[in-house]
């Protein structure tokens, strides 16, 4: 799961419209390039794997609390929200 969670991350900051080499990056600081990744695609994978890891705690704590690993939201109302 670690060697998916690396190549997903990979995966998510060259795709896109703007091809992004890791030469550009590194050493130009004005470039479109270097500002689609720095404030595009790095903040939004760095969201997701926080948001991620916060769904998956939640879970835990929900499963933890009623003592049963079957539990689902609905049990305590949240699934609507």
């Amino acid at each position: 799961l670690g060697i998916l969670f690396v190549f997903g991350i990979w995966i998510s900051l060259n795709t896109g419209q703007v091809n992004i080499s890791w030469k550009n990056i590194i050493n130009t600081s004005g470039e479109s390039s270097y500002l689609v990744f720095w404030n595009i695609r790095l903040p939004r994978i760095i969201l997701a794997v926080f948001v991620g890891m916060n769904l998956a705690l939640a879970g835990t704590m929900v499963q933890v609390l009623f003592r049963n690993p079957l539990v689902e939201p609905g049990l305590i109302g949240v699934s609507t929200g």
